[in-house]
């Protein structure tokens, strides 16, 4: 069931974008992008040259996962960063697996970037960055991010032609000048006109991009030789549903005179959405990852003078979009009457996301000696505890598959997670071959993270949560809510807000996704959050 590259059963959530929509999340595709040419088509497995998934189905509290990102080099060759593998795969223009370079298992990269020069450039959760020449290891960079919270937008060129790492407030890290402040020399600014309005600034353009419904990202990607501006554009139609539009955009003197629309189709993604699905190279060719169940594939995107779309009035009806200052989390009056009614009782949201605040940032001493998970056909330590060696304080609740050890909640030996490892339990369990939690370990998993929050009296799986929760509509979607679908969950901690706009959403949840298999405060963007359905706790 599990890919011999890396034999890991995780619950994972990555960045990216969802076209495949379930639940509240709802389907467009009426008209597809047929004349996509398919350039590079790779086989799942463990082989040489193959890129690795995490399971071959999606099981309840298991999310698949697959490749995070990938990249196009001048001369044509695809770099595909196999997340599960610990790799990137390099392939030719015609397809054929030219070399692997191995990357630490210790760390979660999730993103890959290539130069003029061909240095090979990946980037980690927390900000570790690794460059590559020839396959070899050249150099190892620490930017400094936040270290507990999710903050990096990516790796992208900045003004001077320069591989840097952006973060989601906009501000821009040097890989060989330390931290740069936006307001000194951003390589783009972005500021809201009006609701349907978005400037993006770069030092010698100035380009305003027009959206028909809510602008959720506006971003450079590549400026070309010939002066052209590459530009993400994203918006989303907000209601009962929740669908989200990318394009690229291709501007010339302020003036748009190209768009490229992203492959919508039913079956679209079979894993969970890489974190960079799109990818420009520096001449202005578009090029779009997809995960299917039996091959990775990539396509080249066409650019036409007119502007497509997807959105149509069929799907309008689906989704019954509310206007943009009606949303919850635009609403910050919503937002504070929802506040002003918490009363910190048992099952209250308020008290759910005190709950899982404390899960997420509880300390504890981890003595592997004691507590390290062995190695077996049906145990497996988390990736951040597998190597330690002596005695360290460690935050958050490690990843137990099955398992519901909360501050005050158990289903191993003792009341609760401290409790049941100075019983004599093992820390973590991130193995998933069998269909219930190993006896002998401790920890939590998604769903037992969302069931200890809210005080559920047991365990729930991600397939009955929906006995204590009721689907809410994405306008009213807000703090303390779930996010849910068979494979994983999690709760909406906070909204990242970007120029008057939310960027994505701040979260609690348990998860092997990202460094550190445990819970954890994580981040969804729109696109992610989309492939979910919105829940809220049952009065």
């Amino acid at each position: 069931m599990f890919s011999s590259k890396h034999i890991k059963g995780i619950v994972a959530s990555v960045l990216g974008v969802s076209l495949a929509i379930s639940g509240s999340s709802v389907l467009a595709g009426s008209k597809d992008n047929s004349s996509a040419d398919k350039v590079l088509k790779v086989d799942v497995g463990s082989g040489s040259g193959e890129i690795a998934y995490s399971s071959d189905e999606e099981l309840e509290d298991i999310e698949l996962r697959g490749p995070k990102s990938f990249a196009v080099s001048g001369s044509g060759e695809f770099f595909i960063l196999d997340t599960i593998g610990h790799q990137i795969e390099v392939y030719d223009q015609s397809g054929n697996s030219e070399r692997t370079i191995d990357l630490p298992e210790d760390k979660e990269f999730f993103d890959v970037e290539i130069d003029e020069d061909n240095n090979i450039y990946v980037l980690s959760d927390l900000g570790h960055v690794l460059q590559f020449k020839n396959g070899k290891l050249e150099n190892e960079i620490q930017v400094p991010v936040n270290q507990k919270r999710f903050e990096i937008s990516g790796l992208f060129f900045n003004r001077d032609n320069e591989i840097g790492v952006r973060l989601l407030d906009d501000t821009e890290l040097s890989l060989n000048k330390g931290k740069r402040a936006l307001k000194e020399e951003p390589t783009f600014e972005v500021k809201s006109i009006d609701d349907n309005t978005v400037e993006l600034v770069t030092s010698d353009q100035k380009v305003e991009v027009s959206y028909d419904h809510v602008p959720v990202e506006t971003a450079l990607l590549k400026s070309t030789e010939e002066g052209e501006q590459l530009i993400v554009e994203k918006e989303a139609v907000i209601g009962e549903g929740l669908y989200v539009e990318t394009r690229v955009g291709r501007y010339q003197d302020g003036e748009q005179i190209g768009t490229a629309l992203a492959i919508p189709t039913k079956d679209t993604y079979f894993t969970s959405i890489p974190f960079k699905f799109l990818y420009v190279k520096k001449e202005g060719k578009a090029y779009l990852m997809i995960t299917k169940k039996n091959s990775v594939e990539i396509y080249e995107l066409p650019f036409t003078e007119e502007k497509k779309t997807n959105i149509d009035k069929q799907l309008l009806k689906k989704i019954q979009p509310e206007d943009k200052h009606n949303v919850a989390f635009f609403d910050e009056e919503k937002v504070e009457i929802r506040s002003s009614k918490a009363k910190a009782q048992v099952n209250d949201w308020y008290t759910a996301l005190q709950r899982a605040e404390e899960m997420t940032y509880i300390s504890w001493d981890y003595n592997p000696k004691k507590m390290k998970t062995s190695s077996t056909k049906n145990t497996t330590p988390p990736d951040h505890l597998a190597k330690v060696t002596k005695t360290v304080e460690e935050q958050g609740i490690p990843y137990n598959w099955g398992g519901y050890d909360g501050v005050d909640t158990s289903n191993s030996s003792g009341d609760n997670f401290k409790d049941s490892i100075s019983n004599g339990d093992t820390a973590g369990n991130v193995n998933t071959n069998l269909d219930y939690r190993s006896s002998g370990t401790a920890g939590i998993d998604c769903s037992g993270f969302i069931s200890s929050a809210y005080e559920l009296g047991d365990k729930y799986g991600t397939s009955n949560l929906t006995k204590k929760f009721k689907k809410t509509s994405w306008y009213d979607f807000q703090a303390g809510d779930i996010g849910l679908r068979k494979g994983h969950v999690w709760m909406l901690e906070s909204v990242k807000k970007g120029t008057d706009n939310p960027k994505g959403f701040y979260t609690y949840e348990a998860t092997t996704d990202g460094t550190g298999d445990k819970a954890k405060s994580y981040y969804r963007s729109w696109d992610d959050a989309q492939s979910y359905t919105p829940h809220t706790i049952k009065e």
